[in-house]
């Protein structure tokens, strides 16, 4: 059995989104939904925007490292047809050039993984949060105290 206020991922025509309840929440790709959905949970609140910087370091590192592997490339090939002097500093560079946007490009990756691993990690927060809340809800109150028997009272010994 789910509560209710639980958040899920669920797939609505083909369309990831998140469901608390009967709110729902669109998939955003830099994590906007998401931190919609886990607001009033502070903990939850700030697992969602490192998941949202994080995709942000992805996609940035990404595109860097796409371009710079593209120019280190093209700078690598036409130094290797350039029978120039220059050539060798074209070769050379364009290939360190071409290695940082491959580096680039691996990081960007574990971005992309990390914030995956924190958005699972905000969602679970604000369930735990909800779960937390429903068991002080549902936990019985403790017997009221019941007063001495007069007989049985220190005072009176």
């Amino acid at each position: 059995m789910r509560h209710r206020e639980l958040l899920v991922e669920e797939v609505h025509d083909g369309v990831p989104v998140l469901r608390s309840g009967e709110r729902l929440f669109m998939n955003q790709p830099l994590g906007g939904s998401l931190s919609a959905a886990v607001a009033g949970v502070p903990h939850a609140e700030e697992l969602a925007q490192a998941s949202s910087q994080s995709m942000i370091a992805f996609l940035l590192s990404y595109i860097g490292g796409l371009t710079a592997l593209g120019i280190g490339a093209g700078a690598f090939a036409i130094g290797g047809f350039d029978e120039a002097s220059d050539s060798v500093v074209l070769q050379v560079g364009g290939g360190s050039i071409a290695a940082v946007g491959a580096v680039a490009l691996g990081v960007s990756f574990w971005f992309a993984s990390r914030s995956v691993a924190l958005r699972f990690d905000a969602i679970n927060a604000y369930n735990d949060e909800v779960l937390d809340r429903l068991r002080l809800r549902l936990q019985p109150r403790p017997p009221a105290a019941t007063p001495m028997p007069a007989e049985a009272s220190p005072a009176t010994q």
